[in-house]
């Protein structure tokens, strides 16, 4: 009776073929217009030719086309097929075409299209269901397949896929940890052109809360003291979707009281909050501009807060960031440690052999920032590539004196005047954005290849204030004597000479070259050149008696290597005297050589 199905999809235009001829239009006579066909159509039409081919199809102009092969008419002169319907859209049309033999390319003309319905595969829930589904009262949702029209569909999604009928009942499992948005979707195609489908679905709200994110940095910050950073902070918020709600947005101290706020969302907030994420709105925090003035430093929370607004759901849901306010001055100054700084210098003590300022930074802004510097000539250009490695935690820059370019061996910058330039990287944005703040930049410094040239320094004590002890008395008195002075006398004229040692420390720089030797220049008044000799205490104990290198009565100077100097930096020395005749020490003075770091 029918011949086997074709399934193609083509156009409403003829087929060009050898066999085919220019045949007047056929009249479709069923179905009538807009008449509903449930699962199948009954298509009849009259016609010239000795065949015809029905067709269905999603619209006038559309190529997704249900048909068979061309059918010749019956007994009564009446063309006659049944289509089925399914996989087309509620409303479609039918149209009937002349052909001139049993072949789809002697198809030429076609008649007027047809507009019909069908009906729409549906999924019903057996039980009203609320707008926003909470899993916590609701554990399942059960939907009902309709409107298929006899034919089978399959249903697929947030289910498992399987083949239902009209009438199924599907159900739908809610965790109760969901907080989702499922989607159960339904589809059926034609059995004569798989392309031909129509497709419905049915979308779930589950919620335990409204859904919220804040996409800004997990701590911000806010420095409001008018250098142009950190004067706003910026939090980027996105907002459920699908549930309808209000949010505001609140300053929380540590204490968990609120300090400003709460501020409601606009309406137009909601609606840019509602995209999907990670757009949302940008919500800026501006203390100064809301309350008039700046907050105390310290650490707050920035808390937004969503309420649903559903008819059967109520719920809130809260999240917050970490805001830092700081109250700090701004940094405008950047002072070199030394003036100067020797580069190569590497055996030289107490040379600054790298230059070293550390920034006054914000305890909060060093958290919040990274750090790099770059060097600048003294007509201000560039030195090489910005240098990183500036700690947060103890922010200090230390420039060796090397230039350093990307993909090239560092050398040793040459002798002149440089200065440092602090570069801070900051975030501008809701924790995407960031851009490089240049400055301060330092005084002036210098830098000198080579090693500095040495000077003379000395240190100068007088007797009593170096004096630590009396450690031989013979015969002996030891007098405490006006302005540091100490006086040593014979007892008895009788007994001989007498002998006294005392014991002397004199503290040394630490600056001083300690492969040089130091002199000890007493000054007095003694009887003979000879009364007076100065003996050295070694670290390790042991006294060395020290030749003079110039004596007389008035002063005596005697060399004393480094190494007998000991570790917290003091000299320590015996004064002997032996004579008949008074003594007086005035004051000790220890000449050494230094580095002269001046210039």
């Amino acid at each position: 009776m029918l011949t086997a199905a074709v399934l193609v999809a083509s156009g409403a235009g003829p087929v060009s073929a050898g066999a085919a001829e220019d045949w007047a239009a056929p009249v479709l006579t069923s179905p009538a217009p807009d008449t509903l066909l449930t699962g199948t159509a009954e298509l009849t039409a009259t016609s010239e030719s000795p065949y015809v081919v029905f067709e269905l199809a999603t619209s006038a102009s559309s190529t997704w086309i249900v048909r068979r092969t061309p059918v010749a008419a019956g007994p009564d002169g009446i063309f006659r097929d049944t289509l089925p319907t399914a996989g087309l859209p509620p409303r479609f049309v039918a149209w009937v075409r002349a052909c001139s033999d049993a072949s789809l390319e002697s198809c030429t003309t076609v008649s007027e299209p047809v507009p019909v319905r069908g009906p729409r595969p549906t999924l019903t829930p057996t039980k009203p269901l609320p707008s926003v589904i909470d899993p916590s009262v609701t554990k399942q949702v059960s939907l009902r397949v309709t409107g298929l029209g006899g034919s089978p569909a399959t249903v697929d999604g947030d289910v498992t896929s399987r083949q239902v009928h009209d009438g199924d009942v599907i159900d739908v499992a809610i965790s109760s940890t969901s907080s989702v948005d499922l989607f159960v979707s339904l589809r059926q195609c034609n059995s004569l052109n798989g392309q031909v489908c129509e497709r419905t679905g049915l979308s779930l709200t589950v919620r335990k809360e409204p859904d919220l994110t804040l996409w800004g940095p997990s701590t911000m910050l806010l420095s409001q003291n008018g250098d142009g950073l950190w004067e706003t902070a910026t939090s980027q918020v996105s907002l459920d979707s699908r549930t309808p709600l209000t949010a505001r947005w609140r300053i929380i101290s540590a204490a968990g009281a609120t300090v400003a706020g709460p501020y409601e969302f606009s309406a137009d907030q909601i609606r840019e909050a509602r995209n999907p994420a990670p757009w949302g709105t940008r919500i800026l925090i501006d203390p100064k501009e809301r309350l008039g003035r700046p907050l105390p430093a310290g650490e707050y929370r920035f808390e937004v807060e969503t309420t649903a607004t559903a008819p059967d759901f109520k719920k809130s849901t809260r999240k917050s960031e970490t805001l830092f306010i700081s109250n700090a001055a701004p940094m405008t100054r950047l002072t070199p440690k030394t003036s100067v700084f020797y580069p190569q210098a590497v055996a030289a003590t107490g040379v600054p052999r790298v230059m070293e300022l550390s920034p006054r930074i914000d305890s909060y802004e060093a958290r919040m920032t990274g750090f790099r510097y770059r060097v600048l000539t003294a007509d201000g250009k560039p030195l090489g590539d910005p240098i990183g490695g500036i700690g947060w935690d103890q922010p200090v820059i230390a420039w060796d004196g090397a230039i350093r370019r990307e993909g090239r061996p560092a050398t040793t910058a040459p002798e002149g005047t440089y200065r440092i330039e602090l570069i801070r990287t900051i975030r501008t944005g809701a924790g995407v954005d960031e851009s490089d703040v240049y400055g301060p930049v330092s005084a002036p410094f210098t830098l000198r290849r080579g090693y500095p040239d040495s000077v003379t320094r000395s240190v100068a004590a007088s007797a009593r204030s170096s004096w630590q002890r009396t450690a031989v008395k013979q015969n002996a008195r030891v007098q405490r004597g006006k302005h540091g002075v100490l006086r040593f006398r014979r007892k008895a004229a009788g007994k001989g000479a007498a002998r006294v040692t005392s014991v002397h420390s004199v503290r040394i720089p630490r600056d001083r070259l300690k492969d040089r030797r130091m002199r000890i220049r007493l000054h007095g008044a003694w009887g003979n050149p000879g009364d007076v000799k100065i003996a050295v205490i070694a670290p390790w104990g042991e006294t060395l008696q020290r030749r003079a290198l110039t004596r007389n009565r008035r002063h005596l100077e005697v060399a004393v290597p480094e190494r007998w100097v000991r570790a917290d930096g003091r000299l320590r020395f015996a004064v002997q005297w032996k004579g008949t005749k008074p003594a007086r020490l005035d004051r000790v003075v220890v000449r050494y050589r230094r580095y002269d770091l001046t210039s």
